[in-house]
């Protein structure tokens, strides 16, 4: 960059050690046509397992922060994997990754979130095309909006089966930046119970939705899109993503006589909030009706009643011990969806777990085309200072 005002060089020496980790940091600012570059020449080398991962610089635009990294495999088996804590992935710009000549190497991935490998919350770097050699070092630079104070991180390594959890100079997360998640039905919806008795989790299908000409039907023939459900419920869903989910295809597919008795089937979801939660807003709906918790917080329920003998408005539990008739299971009004305001106070910093308990109802004489069972939803979750 050329000098139009000044360059001023301040040096400053820290050296320290904190596990395997020492550190010297030098600070240059830049001012040019108004507008100041500041680059941290860093020596921050630390050791994580058998592998090595030094902080060479860190710079500052004025809009975006550069963090580059050398990364170091160890010996067989060579690093296959790392992960970079940091705790809002909006904020994640690009990362590149280069060879020891300099030349960008290419079908380099990367991704934000938990790493379901290591549990950690970050930044993830892998190469699914040309693997770390033993003993290879690749710079990988990482680009965030905006600029952070450098400090110790978190960041996880992994090598064949073998899993490093350490520490690494690198971008301090100081508060919590707003963030917000959207997580609808689909088929990474997990079913954890059907018929009244748990089962080993397994995904959720998408459901065979009924046609508009109902119940006049015919299930092996290809679906109506907009469906019969679609269509009562006003397509509000069309453009979230959501789609209509059971535990199977047809209500008939447990037994011959499931879509005629009614079904009872637990879904669960399992997502991350990284920090402080504000709240979250939940729409939902289920052919035929349901109860909804959060963390084992009650949230609402729709369509259903007790099964004791005096049934009574807004009773969420107990529906699930009946026969699934009249008036513990309604056959009408499943097309309205009802949307819920969930507090912050039902959601913690971590794992958080969304649980759904479905009815099918019971149908004298009922068949997967007469007696079909779905469930939609979309759920919002924010986040926060």
């Amino acid at each position: 960059m050329r000098k139009v005002l000044f360059l001023s060089l301040a040096l400053i020496l820290l050296l320290g050690i904190t596990g395997h980790g020492t550190s010297s940091y030098f600070s240059d600012t830049e001012t040019s046509a108004g507008n100041t570059f500041t680059a941290w020449t860093t020596v921050c080398e630390d050791a994580c397992g058998e592998h090595y991962i030094v902080l060479v610089n860190h710079t500052w635009d004025g809009t975006n922060s550069t963090w580059t990294y050398e990364v170091t495999s160890g010996s067989s088996p060579a690093l296959s994997h790392w992960v970079l804590g940091w705790c809002d992935c909006s904020l994640v710009v690009a990362v590149y990754e280069y060879d020891v000549n300099g030349d960008l190497i290419p079908d380099t991935v990367w991704e934000c979130g938990q790493d379901p490998t290591t549990g950690l919350w970050g930044i993830k770097v892998e190469n699914n095309t040309i693997e770390y050699g033993d003993g290879e070092t690749r710079t990988v630079t990482i680009v965030l909006a905006g600029d952070y104070s450098q400090g110790r991180v978190d960041i996880s390594m992994k090598a064949g089966q073998v899993i490093d959890i350490c520490e690494a100079c690198g971008p301090v997360c100081e508060a919590c930046p707003p963030g917000s998640m959207i997580l609808v039905s689909g088929t990474d919806t997990m079913v954890t119970e059907a018929g009244g008795t748990p089962i080993t989790p397994q995904n959720a299908v998408l459901a065979w939705e009924p046609c508009t000409s109902y119940p006049n039907c015919d299930t092996s023939a290809t679906e109506d899109d907009p469906s019969l459900w679609d269509n009562s419920t006003g397509n509000y869903f069309a453009s979230t993503g959501a789609d209509w989910i059971w535990e199977t295809r047809l209500t008939s597919d447990p037994g011959a006589d499931a879509a005629e008795t009614g079904r009872v089937v637990k879904f669960e979801r399992t997502f991350t909030i990284p920090c402080s939660p504000i709240g979250a807003t939940l729409d939902i709906t289920v052919d035929n009706g349901y109860t909804v918790w959060i963390n084992g917080n009650l949230v609402g329920c729709a369509q259903v009643e007790p099964a004791w003998t005096d049934p009574c408005t807004g009773c969420c539990e107990g529906w699930e011990i009946s026969d699934l008739t009249e008036p513990h299971v309604h056959t009408d009004n499943w097309s309205t969806i009802e949307s819920y305001t969930i507090p912050a106070s039902y959601l913690v910093e971590g794992p958080n777990t969304l649980v759904i308990l479905a009815a099918n109802e019971q149908l004298p004489d009922g068949t997967a085309e007469s007696n079909p069972a779905g469930l939609i939803y979309w759920l919002e979750v924010e986040w926060g200072y």
